[in-house]
């Protein structure tokens, strides 16, 4: 019987021993984790190259999908769908509607590192995570975001690409950072999205 008791007693130290050290795990985790996002490329003959000889970077999308420029100045704003623009979405289910907004904002050259980028978009949440993606040329950033009433409250890894002296005008030059935003890309289209960013190269201009 004392020999019964010993064990119970052994195997709740062990219980609880192993408890405290999964909460101590967790406490003592890192905040920002490096994770590596993969995806398939575009098959031949599938894609269109979009490129951007000014800042210097391009990126392939699907051969029907249509991209446009709806801005330009300091800053640049492109739309890229999956529907033909003439005819709109009228007739399509919203779960096929692909819509997704690239931008580019410039900033004073000052060797922004990519904690400076989570800072600029980071919102309330001082720590929140980067991933990271090698392309051709340089990376890829990844900070998670809520795209809110868009996207039905999901959660998004929403792509930056950070492009050093991209622009120089005399004495001075321009860093730009191109964010892209899955405004709506349904479950089906989101591999294309992140065949989209897995083709991204930074280019010489």
């Amino acid at each position: 019987m004392r020999m019964f008791n010993k064990m119970i007693v052994a195997v709740s130290l062990f219980v609880v021993f192993c408890s405290l050290s999964a909460v101590y795990a967790m406490s003592s985790a890192p905040l920002i984790k490096k994770i590596e996002i993969t995806a398939e490329s575009f098959a031949p003959g599938t894609y269109k190259i979009y490129k951007n000889n000014e800042l210097g970077f391009s990126f392939k999308y699907p051969k029907n999908w249509y991209i446009d420029e709806v801005a330009k100045g300091g800053w640049s704003f492109w739309k890229l769908y999956n529907f033909d623009p003439q005819i709109g979405e009228a007739d399509m289910l919203k779960e096929d509607i692909v819509d997704i907004t690239i931008s580019a904002t410039g900033f004073p050259s000052a060797n922004l590192k990519k904690e400076d980028i989570r800072d600029y978009f980071k919102g309330d949440n001082p720590s929140k995570p980067i991933k990271e993606m090698v392309i051709k040329g340089g990376k890829l950033y990844f900070i998670q975001e809520s795209l809110g009433a868009v996207g039905n409250g999901k959660k998004f890894d929403l792509a930056y690409l950070y492009l050093l002296n991209a622009i120089s005008e005399g004495d001075k030059s321009w860093d730009y950072v191109v964010r892209f935003l899955p405004f709506r890309v349904g479950e089906k289209y989101q591999s294309e999205y992140f065949k989209l960013l897995r083709s991204i190269e930074i280019i010489n201009k």
